[in-house]
């Protein structure tokens, strides 16, 4: 799966396209993408203990989590871009998401170190 593909997912959770939130949010929005993917995905490999390739560089990029960190992945990018964009319910909505998946991803990770 590539960033894009992450940095879209959420932009369509969000509702955050230029088209309903103007352009210059969207620019805002695309120039923070790879700091907020990183910021996640450099989180998510220490718990898996994985050789993923963070961090990226540009939204063109493969990310190479494990399949079951991908939602978490998806949760705390969404958390950032509501976060950036002043969306505080959505920002409250996510961050818990994200909190939570992510717990359960270490869970399933430890579970796995432990078998």
């Amino acid at each position: 799966m590539k960033a894009s593909e992450i940095f879209n997912t959420c932009l369509q959770r969000l509702g955050l396209t230029p088209e309903h939130n103007g352009e210059e949010l969207y620019k805002v929005l695309t120039a923070k993408a790879t700091q907020f993917i990183n910021d996640i995905y450099l989180d998510l490999s220490k718990i898996s203990q994985s050789q993923a390739n963070a961090p990226i560089e540009s939204l063109s990029d493969e990310i190479t989590l494990p399949a079951k960190a991908i939602p978490a992945l998806i949760y705390g990018v969404c958390m950032y871009l509501a976060l950036e964009s002043g969306e505080k319910e959505n920002y409250s909505l996510y961050s818990q998401l994200y909190a939570s998946q992510r717990l359960t991803f270490s869970h399933a990770t430890a579970k796995k170190e432990v078998v």
